[in-house]
């Protein structure tokens, strides 16, 4: 019986020694058509995000060959005109507002505005504040802004807002601005966090600091101003480009203020390359091209970790079932020792 016993825990072992391989083998198949999978969805990029790539180089070299000129004027603004309301919806919470804005080619940009209450029922932005703000906007950028949020409380919770620092907040298509000291610091704070937006949706890498960190051409011309725009810019090149944004819109583009061209001229002629004609609004071809670019490095970025962490995976699996086998192997060995003549 012994002798039996032995045989059946020999069998097991062989059992374990094929069965766990092919189990690994299982799951090194998935892992391996996911990531073919995940190539054929990058490869629907390729093609677009090799002439994003030139683009962006097209772009670069451009703008470190040819200053902009000065004087040149790009900048137009929203204007209370072309605002048109949709709709209202009013709760014990919030005020929300539906506009409209015209665009070229019979399109229509939409913005959803939330007036949040205090508890006694207040707001701190009126309506018509709210469109002076978004009136200020540059028409050519507008669609990277979809949502403004008027908080009633600040990003602390306080409702108070008596040490509040942060004037306003953006994430990717949306803008929160809190209750400043003054209009002219709240139409800055809001232009700087529409520049967020506008970055973000030319630059759309995944996987930056903040919104999105401006492209290779911006970099570069960071290195060659002689200023930078603001000590606030320097913390990184999102802020800087925030910063550099609401200064070349609030001096339309230097005309106001010629200053900004002499302090910075490369950034202003990014911007100018950004605003002018050539590129035809935001969702022409250039900037799905660039956009394209940016989602293959974050997809090739991502198709590595997802690779390295399946490797990982099948090493550690290797090495448990190695140290399980030979116990076993070690265990049916005594046994069959102990049950011969």
């Amino acid at each position: 019986m012994e002798a039996l016993f032995a045989a059946l825990n020999t069998d097991k072992m062989k059992m374990r020694q094929w069965g766990i391989p092919f189990l690994f083998l299982s799951i090194c198949t998935q892992g391996f058509a996911f990531n073919c999978l995940l190539l054929l969805k990058i490869s629907d990029f390729l093609k677009e995000a090799a002439q994003g790539k030139k683009n962006e180089e097209a772009l670069a070299k451009d703008v470190l060959e040819h200053a902009s000129e000065e004087g040149t004027n790009l900048v137009e603004l929203v204007g209370r005109d072309r605002i048109e309301w949709a709709d209202t919806k009013e709760t014990k919470k919030e005020i929300t507002y539906t506009l409209e804005i015209p665009l070229e080619n019979s399109r229509i940009h939409t913005i959803v505005v939330h007036i949040e209450k205090t508890k006694d029922g207040g707001i701190y932005y009126d309506y018509q504040e709210m469109l002076d703000l978004i009136s200020a906007l540059p028409l050519r950028t507008i669609q990277a802004t979809g949502e403004i949020t008027f908080p009633a409380k600040d990003p602390m919770g306080n409702a108070d807002f008596k040490n509040n620092k942060v004037g306003g907040q953006a994430t990717p298509g949306h803008i929160f601005l809190y209750p400043q000291k003054s209009a002219v610091s709240s139409l800055y704070d809001f232009i700087h966090e529409h520049g967020h937006n506008f970055a973000n949706y030319i630059y759309q890498k995944w996987f930056i600091q903040q919104n999105s960190e401006p492209g290779r051409a911006y970099r570069a011309a960071m290195k060659e101003d002689p200023y930078s725009p603001s000590e606030y810019g320097d913390t990184n090149p999102a802020e800087d480009f925030a910063e550099a944004f609401v200064k070349y819109v609030q001096s339309k583009a230097g005309t106001r203020n010629s200053n900004i061209r002499y302090r910075w001229p490369r950034r202003c002629a990014v911007l100018d390359r950004f605003f002018s004609k050539e590129f035809g609004s935001l969702d022409d071809e250039f900037f799905n091209q660039l956009r394209s670019y940016y989602r293959l490095q974050a997809l090739k970025t991502k198709a590595v970790v997802a690779g390295s962490l399946l490797v990982g995976l099948a090493g550690a699996g290797t090495f448990v079932y190695y140290q399980v086998t030979e116990k076993d192997k070690k265990k049916a060995l005594e046994k069959t020792t102990l049950s011969s003549p």
